[in-house]
């Protein structure tokens, strides 16, 4: 589980020693919507690999 941080600093500590990897099953996709529309479509996809 990822825990709650206290601060910006204890959070970037604790991703500079831990892998995203560890806790992908916490990780759902999001839909990003914008307040008005934009002149071009963007798609985004990241996907991390090891």
């Amino acid at each position: 589980m990822i825990p709650i941080f206290k601060s910006v600093e204890e959070e970037a500590e604790f991703w500079d020693t831990h892998d995203t990897e560890e806790f992908a099953d916490e990780f759902e996709p999001v839909e990003v919507k914008f307040a008005r529309p934009l002149k071009h479509k963007w798609v985004l996809t990241i996907n991390l690999f090891l």
